[in-house]
């Protein structure tokens, strides 16, 4: 959708003219249920920038209803893709992978890594490691 990845990417101002064409282009003829929701999320996130919470958020609860009807959750599949993921990792060392990992990142770049960690007993956990120009 032309109008999703540029309102992604910057601040809508209220003295944009940017809000009338997608409102539009969700209007007007049929779009697929990920068009939908897409063009949803762009007017909550056009709205959001320009204070209109109310409408924000009546927006961004349009798309995640498109985006629920259009994919359920199904706790067989999750459950099967979180045993898939334990059994991958459960031997990786990811705690010795850190400082190479940390050696690789630029001094002047912040990034985040989530690394998945699993214990003994088999259960995840989840590790967020923040890296800034400072340093850790």
């Amino acid at each position: 959708m032309p109008y999703c990845g540029l309102v992604a990417v910057e601040k809508v101002r209220p003295d944009d003219d940017l809000i009338p064409p997608i409102e539009r282009l969700l209007r007007d003829g049929p779009r697929s249920a990920t068009d939908r929701s897409h063009l949803n999320f762009a007017l909550g996130k056009c709205f959001d920038d320009t204070g209109a919470f109310d409408r924000a958020f009546r927006h961004d609860q349009t798309a995640n209803g498109i985006r629920k009807a259009a994919r359920p959750f199904d706790a067989a599949a999750f459950a099967e893709d979180a045993d898939r993921m334990t059994n991958t990792f459960r031997h990786l060392d990811l705690i010795a992978l850190l400082p190479g990992l940390r050696a690789g990142l630029n001094e002047q770049m912040t990034s985040t890594i989530t690394a998945m960690l699993v214990t003994d007993e088999g259960s995840l956990r989840f590790m967020i490691w923040l890296r800034g120009p400072t340093g850790i």
